[in-house]
C-alpha cells in the first residue's frame, strides 16, 4: 500500500513537472517567436527605408536646372507640368529631398500669374486635373504662406472641370459629377454630338480631384455638395447593385471599372449584359482601388456596404501584390501595365481605410505590396515597368508611384501595434 501512494506521488508529481515543463517552453517559445517576428519586421522596414532613400536619390537626380522633371521616355511629358506635381507628390520629406522639392514648388509658382487683384493659371499643364489635384496636396503640406494664393487657382480649376450644372450637365446624366483629361471645362454636347475622349470622366481623374479639394475643405458646405456631386459619377463605375437580381449577381462583385462606357480602355473589357440591358465592364485592382479611395473622399462610411465590398474585393485579390483582375487572354498583356499605379493606389486606400478606425488595421497588404517593390527596384534606386501601355516604362513615373506606395507601406509597418503578425492573417478581418 505504501509503495503504492509513493508510485502515486512520484507519477503526480512527473506529470506537474512535465506541464510546468511545457508551460515553460511554450512561455519561452513565445517569446522567442514574438522577438523572431520583430527582428524581421525590423528588417523588413529598414530594407523599404534603403529603398526609399535610393528612389528618392534618383528622382532627385533626375531634376532639371528650372526646377521641373520632364521624361526622356515621351514626348509628350517633356513639358515640365505633366511630371514635376507627381514627382514632388511621391518624394519623401527629407534633408535628401528638401531643396529639391522648394525648386520644384518654385517652378510650379511660375505657372500661376497674379494681375490686377487676380491670379490665374498662366501654363495650362497637358494634364490638368492630375496636376491640380496634385499641386493642391503638395502646396497644402508646404510651410510656404504665398502657396494660399496658388491653391485657391488650382482649386477654381477643378471645380470649373468638373461635370456639373455648371456646364450644361444635368443629374439625369451618368457620366455627371465626374472629372476626365480634358484641357478646357467640358462642356455637355448637344443630342446626338459624340463626347471627347478626353472629356470622358474616368475614375483615376476623379480621385486625384477629389484629393485635391477634400485637402483642408471637406467639411465646407459647398464642398459638401460637390462631394455629393462626385459621388453620383463614382458609384456608377461600381459593380455593386443593392437588391439585384439573382441572375446578375456574377456582376456584382463589389469592384470598379474606370469608364461608363468605353470597352477598350475598361482594360479587361465587357463582363456581361445585365438584365436590365445595360453593359457590365470587369472589375480590376487600379480601378477599384480609385473607387475605394473615391467613396471615402465623398464622405462614404467605412461600413458602408459599397466600401466594404470594394475592401473585400481588394483582400481577395492581393495575391503577391501584383494588379490583379480577370484579364481575357487576349487582353493579359494589359494586366501589368499598371503594376506600380495600383500598388501607389491600393496602400493609399489601405491607409484611408485605416485612419481613426483600428479595426480596419492589418500590415499583410504592406508587407506583400512592398516586398514586391523591393525585389523590381534596379541598381540605380528607380523602377520600370516592361509593359508600355499606361507608360510606367517611363522610371519617372513607376519610381514615383513604386515610392508613393512604399511610404506607404512604411507608415503602416511602423504603426502596426498587436494583433495579426505582419505578414499573416487577412486583412479584411475585422479584429
Amino acid at each position: 500500500m505504501r509503495e503504492r501512494i509513493i508510485l502515486r506521488l512520484a507519477g503526480f508529481a512527473s506529470t506537474i513537472f512535465v506541464v510546468a515543463l511545457v508551460a515553460l517552453f511554450a512561455t519561452v517559445t513565445s517569446v522567442n517567436f514574438g522577438h523572431a517576428e520583430e527582428t524581421l519586421r525590423s528588417e523588413h522596414v529598414a530594407k523599404i527605408e534603403k529603398a526609399i532613400a535610393a528612389g528618392a536619390g534618383f528622382l532627385v537626380e533626375q531634376q532639371q536646372p528650372d526646377g521641373t522633371w520632364r521624361s526622356k521616355t515621351y514626348g509628350l511629358l517633356k513639358d515640365g507640368t505633366s511630371l514635376t506635381p507627381l514627382v514632388i507628390w511621391s518624394l519623401p520629406k527629407s534633408a535628401l529631398t528638401r531643396a529639391a522639392q522648394e525648386r520644384g514648388l518654385a517652378a510650379m509658382s511660375s505657372w500661376v500669374e497674379s494681375e490686377a487683384r487676380t491670379t490665374h493659371v498662366r501654363v495650362l499643364p497637358q494634364y490638368p486635373v492630375y496636376a491640380a489635384g496634385l499641386a493642391i496636396i503638395v502646396l497644402s503640406e508646404s510651410e510656404e504662406a504665398r502657396q494660399k494664393d496658388e491653391t485657391v487657382v488650382w482649386r477654381g480649376l477643378l471645380k470649373a472641370h468638373q461635370l456639373t450644372e455648371t456646364n450644361g450637365w444635368s443629374q439625369d446624366d451618368s457620366r455627371f459629377g465626374g472629372w476626365g483629361y480634358s484641357h478646357d471645362p467640358p462642356t455637355r454636347p448637344a443630342d446626338g454630338a459624340t463626347l471627347s475622349p478626353l472629356d470622358e470622366p474616368n475614375l483615376s481623374a476623379t480621385v486625384f480631384a477629389l484629393e485635391g479639394l477634400a485637402a483642408g475643405h471637406r467639411d465646407d458646405p459647398p464642398m459638401k455638395v460637390r462631394l455629393s456631386k462626385a459621388l453620383q459619377f463614382v458609384q456608377r463605375c461600381q459593380n455593386w447593385r443593392a437588391n439585384a437580381p439573382a441572375a446578375d449577381e456574377k456582376f456584382n462583385d463589389g469592384g470598379f471599372h474606370f469608364l461608363l462606357i468605353d470597352e477598350v480602355r475598361n482594360k479587361p473589357g465587357v463582363a456581361g449584359v445585365d438584365g436590365t440591358g445595360q453593359t457590365r465592364f470587369v472589375s480590376y485592382g487600379s480601378a477599384t482601388a480609385d473607387g475605394l479611395r473615391a467613396l471615402l473622399l465623398c464622405g462614404v462610411k467605412r461600413d458602408h456596404p459599397r466600401v466594404v465590398a470594394a475592401r473585400l474585393w481588394l483582400v481577395r485579390h492581393l495575391e503577391d501584390g501584383a494588379h490583379p483582375g480577370a484579364y481575357p487572354a487576349d487582353r493579359a498583356h494589359l494586366q501589368p501595365s499598371l503594376d506600380f499605379y495600383y500598388a501607389a493606389s491600393l496602400s493609399k486606400a489601405f491607409r484611408q481605410l485605416q485612419t481613426g478606425d483600428a479595426r480596419h488595421s492589418n500590415s499583410r497588404w504592406a508587407t506583400l505590396v512592398a516586398s514586391r517593390l523591393l525585389t523590381l527596384q534596379r541598381h540605380d534606386g528607380s523602377w520600370s515597368n516592361p509593359a508600355v501601355d499606361v507608360r510606367e516604362d517611363d522610371p519617372l513615373i513607376a519610381t514615383s508611384f513604386a515610392l508613393f506606395a512604399l511610404r506607404n507601406c512604411l507608415d503602416e509597418l511602423r504603426s502596426y501595434s498587436g494583433g495579426t503578425a505582419p505578414g499573416t492573417g487577412d486583412p479584411g478581418r475585422e479584429h
